[in-house]
């Protein structure tokens, strides 16, 4: 009877010692539990200060980005604006702000397209407009590149209208009458002429050299002067060439004309030298009344002023 008793109380006892063993498991589950969570949430807070930081400085590394590009490219243009030759400047002041209508023959889809050169706050700009577009494209004349023996100006320009992208401008003119300007940017290039739609320019072109001209001495041949005129017949505009020695050495008629903003090529119907054999004559508009004619045909050349 004892030994049972003494035998439950050692049961007794060792179950007492399990509980004991298994609440203080929990006890140091729940204290680690509790540890924990403050460095969690530490960690939490160390990711966004991160994150922030991040942002910020990103944000300040965009922003100085951008105010360093908007600087270099006001820069850029700055530095890339330079004097301009002062025989181009010559040229545009006689041409400032007028008006230029596009000639028949470079007019695309029945678009008719008009040029200007003007100056504004002592910097030279090209607009090129249309009634049916508006502004096709402005720029500004940055510098030039000078003249080639052809009379053709390079003009570099940046484009106001897409936003200062560069390009190069050939221009080539102008007399009173026309011009010609050409550029890869936008596939941009027309042949213009001052005065109002529907001027026969042929007309206008020749008229003002109706006159007798006489010929330069820098150009005349065993010192024999000869003379030229043009004038309009019942058949249209004749152009003939004479001296005293030989009389009419040339007289033709203007079949047609064609314009490159420099010189004007006539294609040409012998009458006289050659009757019914056709040719080139380019004719030079140098202004006050001088001008130039030259021809493989007779190897006629010379230089001519008007009397």
């Amino acid at each position: 009877m004892k030994k049972g008793l003494w035998i439950l109380w050692v049961l007794l006892g060792m179950g007492l010692c399990a509980m004991i063993f298994l609440v203080g498991l929990f006890w140091m589950g729940a204290s680690s539990d509790n540890q924990t969570q403050p460095t969690t949430a530490s960690s939490h807070a160390a990711v966004s200060s991160s994150s922030s930081s991040s942002s910020v400085s990103t944000a300040s590394s965009v922003a100085s980005s951008s105010s360093s590009t908007a600087v270099t490219s006001t820069a850029r243009e700055t530095k890339d604006v330079k004097p301009l030759n002062h025989e181009l400047v010559r040229t545009l002041d006689s041409m400032e702000g007028k008006k230029a209508i596009e000639d028949p023959k470079t007019i695309d889809n029945s678009e008719v397209t008009y040029s200007r050169f003007y100056q504004t706050d002592d910097q030279w700009y090209w607009e090129l407009t249309s009634a049916k577009r508006g502004t096709i494209e402005k720029g500004r004349i940055l510098s030039d590149q000078g003249k080639t023996d052809g009379m053709e100006w390079y003009l570099n320009m940046a484009s106001v209208t897409q936003n200062g992208q560069h390009y190069t401008l050939k221009f080539v003119g102008a007399n009173d009458l026309l011009y010609t300007v050409e550029t890869n940017f936008q596939h941009l290039k027309g042949v213009y002429h001052f005065g109002d739609d529907g001027i026969d320019q042929k007309e206008k072109v020749l008229g003002q050299f109706t006159d007798t001209a006489t010929e330069e001495s820098s150009t005349r041949n065993n010192d024999e002067v000869t003379y030229s005129k043009f004038f309009e017949a019942d058949d249209g505009w004749h152009w003939r060439l004479w001296s005293n020695e030989r009389g009419t050495i040339e007289e033709a008629r203007v079949q047609s004309r064609t314009n490159d903003g420099y010189s004007t090529k006539l294609k040409m119907m012998s009458i006289t030298a050659a009757p019914g054999q056709t040719y080139t004559l380019r004719l030079v508009d140098m202004d006050d009344g001088e001008y130039s004619v030259e021809t493989s045909f007779q190897h006629i050349k010379g230089d001519y002023q008007i009397n």
